[in-house]
C-alpha cells in the first residue's frame, strides 16, 4: 500500500512537471499561473502546492532535470592529466554544442528562461542555468590554466579574462540560437567562436585529436 501511494505521489508529480513544461512554452512563465498548470494537469490546486511551492520552484526542478546530465562532463581529473587540455576542450564542447542543437527539451528549458521576465524569485533559477549551460566558467579556468602550464597560451595570457570570453562567446550562441534559429547554427557557429578564441590564446596549439572526458 505504502509502495503505492509513492508510486501514486512520483506520477502525480511528474504529470505536474510536464503540466508546467506545456504551460510555460505556450503561455510563457509569467503568463502562467499555478491554476492553469493544475487545470492542465488535471490536478486539484491544493495537489499542486503539496508537491511545489511556487511555480518559480516548479521551474527551478524542471531546469535542475534538464541541466543535471551536462553537469561535470568535463573533468578536471582528466584535463589535470592531458597534455592536450585545448584540443580536449574543443572535443567535448562541440559534442555538447551538437547535443544541445538536438535536445529540444533542453531547448526549450533556456527559452523559458530566456523569455521569463524579471523576477527576484527567479535568481536562483538563472543562476542554475548559468551554472550547467555547458561547461562551467571555473571549469574553463582550469582548462586555460593546464595550458598555460604547459607553454600552449601566448604569453601573459590573463586566464580569468580568456576563460570569460570564451565563456560569454558560447553563452551568445546558445542564446543567439534560441532567439533567432534562421540566423544562428548551434554548431557551425559554436565552431567558428570555439577556434576564433583558440587561434587567439593559443596559435600553435589550437587543434587536434583529444581524449573523451565524457561521463560515462
Amino acid at each position: 500500500m505504502a509502495r503505492q501511494r509513492k508510486e501514486d505521489a512520483e506520477a502525480t508529480r511528474k504529470r505536474i512537471l510536464d503540466s508546467a513544461r506545456s504551460c510555460f512554452l505556450r503561455f510563457g512563465f509569467s503568463n502562467t499561473s499555478m491554476e492553469m498548470i493544475a487545470s492542465h494537469a488535471g490536478n486539484t490546486r491544493g495537489a499542486i502546492y503539496w508537491h511545489f511551492k511556487s511555480k518559480e520552484h516548479i521551474l527551478s526542478v524542471l531546469t535542475e532535470l534538464e541541466l543535471a546530465p551536462w553537469r561535470g562532463r568535463l573533468r578536471w581529473e582528466t584535463v589535470r592529466k592531458s597534455d592536450r587540455p585545448l584540443a580536449l576542450l574543443r572535443a567535448e564542447l562541440m559534442k555538447s554544442l551538437g547535443e544541445f542543437a538536438r535536445n529540444v527539451r533542453l531547448r526549450d528549458m533556456f527559452e523559458v528562461l530566456l523569455h521569463a521576465g524579471p523576477s527576484a524569485n527567479l535568481d536562483g533559477v538563472r543562476l542554475l542555468a548559468q551554472r550547467g549551460a555547458l561547461v562551467e566558467l571555473d571549469t574553463l579556468e582550469k582548462v586555460l590554466q593546464r595550458a598555460d602550464e604547459l607553454g600552449q597560451l601566448i604569453a601573459r595570457t590573463d586566464i580569468t579574462i580568456a576563460a570569460r570570453c570564451l565563456y560569454t562567446g558560447i553563452a551568445g550562441v546558445l542564446y543567439g540560437t534560441i532567439l533567432d534559429p534562421e540566423e544562428f547554427d548551434m554548431e557551425r557557429d559554436g565552431a567558428q567562436v570555439l577556434d576564433s578564441f583558440l587561434l587567439l590564446y593559443a596559435p600553435l596549439h589550437a587543434l587536434g585529436p583529444a581524449e573523451s572526458a565524457v561521463t560515462q
